[in-house]
């Protein structure tokens, strides 16, 4: 195992520091390793071989981090939960029980999403800071929004996981500051609150730059979903996602139009699976990840709410480890081009 004040891997580490978005410099770190007879490289070059062809992990992987996985982190310890991917640190929640020099190390540079829980948190004074997307509060997010200098985030959720986020109407001033969030694209939130703020919103600074509205952290039905692209059509964001229950009845309902709202009721009361469906607001495109099992029913479900929000002129993308090779079949019958590759990491 490498020692760590071997001159040669602190060298490749910070090359990779150096350009996080590479893979390159990852896998000369990873052949040096396993030259030298070291595990980590075999968990660099794992993982980076799943991030490329997007295949499930494995037990060797969670072997090989919970053995090695804490070698490659950050020199601290307010670290609450983390990740790897690629090899390196993807994500983390971070405490407040770190250090300046700790929280301003090089090694998170290679972090892609940040869960943290003070706005005074060292870490957003680190200038090797890239992640994209940042997770806290609202109130967090309501104190960093004042904030001068730009923060390099692109995307923002909830820290509580699996929840979009919830302001308050005292908190929605942080639509209003560009300064901290001058980068951010995408944002999580929760469907129905949205819709009772959206025309203060419509307007704001924040929401006028953001091109992707994520309304996948809460789950909304197919009614309440043809009316939020019904709100999003002719604005300026190019896509907006959901998290949709399925059940037979919205097959029910598309072949009966006047009884959709009820169909999709019964539905909604008792889900027997969901889907998410990032959709294109432009009409071009409909990507759609499976989170169900083979079952043919909840199959042609898809197939009726991707025909209701996207019509038949859409590029449909499956994201799936390759077992619905039904549903891509059944979509096929209905949709021109239809294609499936690896589920990516969504984001938020």
């Amino acid at each position: 195992m490498i020692s760590d004040d071997d001159l040669v891997a602190q060298r490749l580490r910070e090359a990779v520091w150096a350009d996080p978005e590479s893979d390159a410099p990852r896998m000369v770190y990873a052949d040096y390793l396993l030259e030298h007879g070291d595990p980590l490289g075999e968990l660099i070059a794992v993982q980076l071989e799943r991030a490329r062809t997007g295949e499930a992990i494995t037990e060797r992987e969670r072997a090989l981090v919970t053995e090695h996985g804490g070698r490659i982190l950050p020199p601290t310890a307010g670290l609450a939960g983390w990740s790897l991917a690629r090899g390196f640190l993807a994500e983390a929640w971070v405490t407040a029980e770190m250090s300046t020099d700790h929280a301003c190390h090089r090694a998170w540079s290679t972090l892609e999403q940040l869960a943290v829980d003070s706005a005074s948190h060292p870490i957003f004074d680190n200038p090797h800071l890239r992640a994209r997307s940042l997770h806290a509060r609202p109130h967090i997010l309501h104190a960093l929004a004042r904030r001068v200098d730009a923060l390099p985030f692109r995307a923002l959720a909830d820290h509580t996981p699996h929840s979009g986020l919830l302001f308050q109407d005292y908190q929605l001033d942080v639509f209003e500051h560009a300064g901290a969030f001058g980068h951010v694209r995408a944002l999580a939130g929760i469907g129905w609150v949205l819709e009772r703020q959206l025309d203060r919103l419509r307007a704001s600074r924040l929401f006028l730059q953001l091109e992707h509205l994520d309304l996948s952290f809460s789950t909304i039905d197919l009614d309440e979903l043809l009316t939020w692209r019904r709100r999003v059509e002719g604005t300026h964001l190019a896509r907006f996602s959901a998290h949709v229950p399925l059940s037979t009845s919205y097959v029910e309902a598309l072949s009966d139009p006047d009884d959709l709202s009820e169909s999709v009721s019964r539905g909604r009361d008792e889900p027997s699976a969901f889907a998410y469906f990032e959709i294109d607001c432009g009409g071009d495109q409909l990507i759609i990840q499976p989170d169900f099992d083979s079952a043919v029913s909840v199959m042609g479900d898809v197939v009726a709410v991707a025909t209701a929000i996207a019509g038949d002129r859409a590029r449909v993308i499956i994201e799936d480890h390759g077992t619905c090779e039904e549903l891509s079949a059944m979509l096929r019958d209905g949709f021109a081009d239809v294609s499936v590759r690896p589920p990516r990491r969504r984001a938020p």
